[in-house]
């Protein structure tokens, strides 16, 4: 089976930021998960879900 994978285009829709975010996390190392594929980046929908699920942050007063 072949996993779906998001453009730099998709991935910014999908997360609700900018193209120009997307290639700063890129530069800053901040996106362990991309894939370069003759030029062109591409990231695996799974990847981007796990990725989303380890920087979630708790709910506010959740350690009180």
């Amino acid at each position: 089976m072949i996993e779906q994978l998001f453009t730099i285009d998709e991935l910014a829709e999908h997360l609700k930021i900018s193209r120009r975010t997307i290639y700063r996390m890129l530069e800053d190392n901040e996106l362990p998960f991309a894939i370069k594929i003759k030029g062109s980046w591409r990231f695996k929908a799974n990847d981007v879900s796990n990725w989303l699920d380890q920087h979630k942050v708790g709910k506010v007063g959740a350690n009180k």
